[in-house]
């Protein structure tokens, strides 16, 4: 468990009436996101394009054109390259998949005071999102990495054990295998609410990572029933803009304009849409905790 709380902070209005089911907020992630789509894809768009852009160009010249390669060396695309190269692409690809966990976060952030006043029957302002978060750049940027750091000694003791009792037995490796999966589900729920956490109770690092833990407390699988459900929404949809684009089956410099036009929509789509699902589920939460009578009774939409 984790400590650091403060239990002086403030405790959010809640925008809510009452307390909300799964598909109810799923649902009311989806209408204040449409609602407000153009405010919330310029406010993601100033820091998710330039970076998008530049994390596609970094993975994709470090791997290569990996379309031209032949179904065989697909399945194994590090075949024939030395240690340096290889080491080159996984680089390139952590360092990619860090930026943007980072810029994802930061996005989120960005957004949390454009939605916290769309869910209360205020209009929106890009400008006024973006000052509101100002200030909290840097814990925006220590989170995820806070977060990284604490995923990775995690697979690192997973990693170990999951090596020691499949030397017993490949069963019990098996088992473990899927235990790490399990508790790196369960930590993803436990701390996803820590941006709106962040942003709203000004709680940073450990201490917005339990506050998380704390709302989430007792309400885990609905909280993972609602990011359950927005996943299956953001896999169909990135699917079919897939296929649109031909991602993987175009080569050379077509391929590439091609990857990075997908990589930017997807990015601008389903970044605000996040930052709206994580808003209404941590709004949610802290209705429940507080009590439906502590909260302000204001429009859901």
């Amino acid at each position: 468990m984790l400590s650091g709380m403060d239990e002086d902070s403030p405790k959010p209005a809640s925008p809510f009436e009452r307390p909300m089911g799964v598909f109810e907020s799923l649902g009311a992630a989806l209408r204040v996101y449409g609602s407000n789509a153009n405010t919330l894809l310029m406010i993601v768009a100033i820091v998710v394009i330039p970076v998008t852009i530049l994390t596609v160009l970094l993975v994709r010249f470090s791997f290569g054109d990996l379309a031209t390669l032949s179904p065989a060396d697909q399945q194994n695309p590090f075949a024939g390259l030395s240690r340096s190269e290889i080491t080159k692409i996984v680089s390139a690809f952590l360092v990619g998949t860090i930026l943007n966990l980072v810029i994802s976060m930061i996005a989120i952030g960005l957004s949390y005071r454009a939605i916290r006043d769309a869910l209360s029957g205020i209009k929106p302002d890009w400008r006024t999102s973006i000052r509101a978060a100002l200030g909290k750049v840097r814990a925006l940027v220590w989170l995820p990495v806070l977060i990284g750091l604490l995923f990775l000694g995690g697979l690192a003791v997973g990693i170990v054990a999951v090596g020691l009792l499949d030397g017993f037995s490949e069963q019990l490796g098996a088992l473990a295998s899927l235990a790490l999966i399990c508790a790196a589900i369960y930590a993803f729920v436990v701390w996803s609410v820590a941006i709106p956490v962040l942003m709203s109770e000004d709680r940073r690092g450990l201490s917005a990572l339990s506050r998380s833990q704390e709302l989430v407390a007792g309400e885990w699988w609905p909280t993972f029933g609602v990011f359950a459900l927005g996943f299956v929404l953001v896999v169909i949809v990135s699917t079919m803009l897939s296929a649109i684009f031909d991602v993987g089956g175009r080569t050379g410099n077509e391929g590439l304009v091609l990857a990075t036009i997908y990589a930017v929509i997807t990015n601008l789509l389903f970044t605000p849409f996040q930052a709206a699902l994580g808003a209404v589920v941590y709004l949610n939460l802290a209705l429940k905790k507080s009590g439906a009578g502590a909260a302000p009774r204001m429009p859901l939409l």
